[in-house]
C-alpha cells in the first residue's frame, strides 16, 4: 500500500531469527509478482532509482534463497 511493507513471509526458521511469529510460508511464495507503475521494461538500474526517488532498495532476502 503506497509502497509500504505490509508484512513478511516467515518460515519457522526466519520467524525465530527475527523474534516474530511464522506465517506458514516455509516453502516460499508461489507466483508472487512485484510490479512498478513508474519504471519501464528497458530502464536500467540508475534510471529506475532516479524515477523512484526515495524508498527502500532490497538487495537480499533472508530465508528463501533469493539474493
Amino acid at each position: 500500500d503506497a509502497g509500504r511493507v505490509q508484512g513478511y513471509f516467515l518460515s519457522s526458521y526466519s520467524a525465530r531469527k527475527l523474534g516474530m511469529k511464522t506465517t506458514g510460508n516455509a516453502g516460499g511464495s508461489h507466483n508472487l509478482v512485484l510490479t512498478s507503475r513508474r519504471t519501464k521494461k528497458g530502464d536500467d538500474l540508475d534510471a529506475m532509482l532516479k524515477k523512484l526517488g526515495t524508498g527502500l532498495f532490497v538487495v537480499e532476502l533472508m530465508g528463501q534463497g533469493v539474493n
